[in-house]
């Protein structure tokens, strides 16, 4: 009897064990998966000053599941204005970059068509500079006494993906901007404002 007793523990420690070791398996595999991830490049507009200022943006993005992503967010722009803010200013110029963290949710998503939600926020940097000083390689030579300005900002926004062929995407999308910070320059206010965007995404 000792050897069928034996057999019997062995049978119920496999009966026990083979569900556990399925599921570890299936985890593992689950985890193992290819998380998608999408690069999007794209021009973009803000508006500063009541006056519409033109730049690039780039997004990275990491899907922790099929609806959620998060990831980096930057954009840069840089245009002449028609004030000085006190300074001896020939041709005074804003340098305007944005580092963010998105987060984004797919609210619709199909084979063609995707629909999402984003919020953004981080840190921007404004700088104030003097377009007639440049050296010789055309690039902007910041002076010292020149000020800056640097906020948090927290930006909602929506986009639209359409595909075109394989990964790629046409997109579009609107944001608002709220900048929290003191200013050394100008206000808050006048960094405020919509963005809109448009380029290409890989999605894959």
């Amino acid at each position: 009897m000792k050897p069928l007793k034996i057999h019997i523990v062995c049978i119920l420690l496999l009966i026990l064990l083979l569900p556990h070791s399925w599921l570890a398996n299936a985890q593992t595999s689950e985890e193992n998966k290819e998380k998608p991830i999408s690069f999007e490049m794209c021009f973009a507009k803000t508006t500063l000053f009541g006056n519409t200022f033109h730049g690039m943006s780039g997004h990275y993005i990491y899907f922790l599941s099929r609806k959620i992503g998060t990831g980096l967010s930057l954009f840069t722009c840089q245009a002449p204005i028609d004030r000085n803010f006190g300074y001896a200013i020939a041709n005074p110029q804003l340098l305007y970059n944005q580092y963010g963290w998105l987060n984004q949710f797919l609210l619709i998503k199909s084979n063609f068509l995707k629909i999402k939600l984003n919020f953004t926020n981080g840190l921007i940097q404004i700088r104030l500079l003097d377009d007639s000083q440049r050296n010789y390689n055309g690039q902007l030579i910041i002076q010292q006494n020149f000020e800056r300005n640097f906020y948090y900002f927290l930006s909602p926004g929506m986009d639209l993906s359409i595909k075109l062929f394989g990964p790629l995407h046409f997109t579009a999308g609107i944001n608002y901007r709220f900048l929290f910070g003191k200013s050394h320059f100008a206000s808050h206010k006048d960094f405020e404002g919509t963005g809109i965007n448009f380029g290409v995404t890989m999605m894959k």
